[in-house]
């Protein structure tokens, strides 16, 4: 069962009462110590492509990857619009060869590949999360050490 806020709010989110402002709220809910548990439950039950503002569902979609919910967190993903994703990974590139433009070799993998799109190995996967990818998301997690 969910504690009473989450679902209050989750009820709320639900019948599209508040907006994304609602949403906003349940997200800094289950941000601020929410158990993997709660996060998964609750945001398993929410139409993505009901959140407008791609920000949220990208915070949504770290809460997920952070509780280990690949699964739910790419179906979250797939809302968000890939042509702003390819462009700004293109705008990351490094041109290492003058006078050819790099976007042309970028446009290459515009797919983005996930944990999801390998299969099996479900052990590594969580460990290559934990211990390389969530340190990354949240430096100040590991700066204590």
């Amino acid at each position: 069962m969910l504690p009473t806020e989450i679902q209050n709010l989750l009820d709320l989110v639900q019948q599209g009462i508040g907006g994304d402002a609602t949403f906003k709220a349940l997200l800094l809910l289950l941000e601020n110590g929410s158990e993997s548990d709660h996060i998964v439950r609750t945001l398993s039950q929410i139409e993505p492509a009901n959140i407008a503002d791609e920000d949220l569902r990208r915070n949504a979609i770290n809460l997920l990857k952070r509780a280990d919910a690949f699964e739910i967190a790419t179906k979250w993903s797939a809302t968000l619009d890939t042509a702003d994703a390819a462009s700004s990974d293109a705008a990351k590139i490094v041109n290492l060869h003058p006078g050819r433009a790099p976007v042309a070799e970028a446009t290459r993998y515009g797919q983005i590949i996930t944990f999801d799109d390998v299969g099996g190995l479900d052990k590594v996967k969580r460990q290559i999360h934990r211990k390389i990818i969530r340190p990354f998301e949240n430096p100040g997690m590991v700066a204590k050490f």
